[in-house]
């Protein structure tokens, strides 16, 4: 198993004050747990639920695949400190088995839930310009910083930006509601940096293959992750509504 982080200056003073106390976990209940079953109890009527199944499930098997991937190349590490130090398979514990399905869903339901009362607006070339620039961006990034080995931030534009957003937009970009995929972009992405901010702070996990420019504590590979993983999560989800004939929540208006 690859070498704990090293503790912050916080946790040196009382090493002890934390130790066992799995926040990872924590963490997860509060930040995606609690919010998508409060969502949930709202849409689960509206929503295609067999969609709603057949994405996260997608997301899920996505989401496991990659995370075992960067732990087992050592790309990311984890405080074990503050986990349950449960591993499904090895590289792999159990926060992060419960991670990418609530992740997935809560962005699934934020979109519905603004979907329900935002405006529908639709415009493909918006759309596809916000993959192609956002792509472009953080592949500069990657072709800028490769004598670091980047492996972190080009395995998400492989994965989340390329497979799950713009090889499925020929047939979602015309569908998607712009105003709607805003909300889980910003809220996500708000939960994320703080959530971040604090794992990276006080030692929860460490990253290694990455572009070596920091917002904070927080790599800015992690944007790329902000922006581009709720829009797989949604673009999966407009792609089953798609090939089930379904919409993605039923018209009330």
């Amino acid at each position: 198993m690859a070498p704990e982080p090293k503790a912050s200056g916080e946790e040196a003073a009382s090493p002890r004050k934390l130790a066992r106390i799995p926040l990872y976990l924590v963490s997860i209940v509060l930040a995606f747990l609690l919010p998508s079953l409060a969502l949930l109890g709202r849409l689960w009527k509206k929503a295609s639920r067999k969609a709603l199944l057949i994405s996260v499930a997608i997301i899920a098997i996505i989401g496991w695949s990659w995370s075992w991937m960067v732990s087992y190349s050592h790309w990311w590490t984890f405080g074990e400190r503050y986990m349950l130090g449960w591993q499904v398979v090895p590289f792999l514990p159990i926060e992060e088995v419960l991670f990418y399905p609530l992740g997935g869903l809560l962005s699934i339901l934020a979109y519905l839930w603004a979907y329900s009362w935002l405006p529908r607006k639709v415009h493909a070339p918006s759309y596809w310009g916000f993959l192609s620039l956002g792509t472009l961006i953080f592949a500069g990034l990657v072709v800028s910083s490769w004598a670091y080995g980047p492996y972190y931030l080009l395995s998400q534009l492989v994965i989340y930006n390329f497979a799950c957003s713009m090889l499925l937009a020929p047939k979602t970009a015309s569908r998607m509601n712009l105003p709607a995929l805003c909300v889980p972009i910003a809220g996500l992405g708000v939960v994320g940096y703080l959530w971040n901010y604090i794992g990276f702070k006080y030692g929860w996990w460490a990253y290694y293959a990455t572009v070596r420019i920091n917002v904070s504590v927080v790599p800015i590979d992690d944007f790329n992750f902000f922006f581009f993983a709720p829009t797989a999560a949604v673009s999966i989800y407009v792609f089953v509504c798609g090939l089930l004939g379904e919409e993605p929540i039923a018209d009330e208006r």
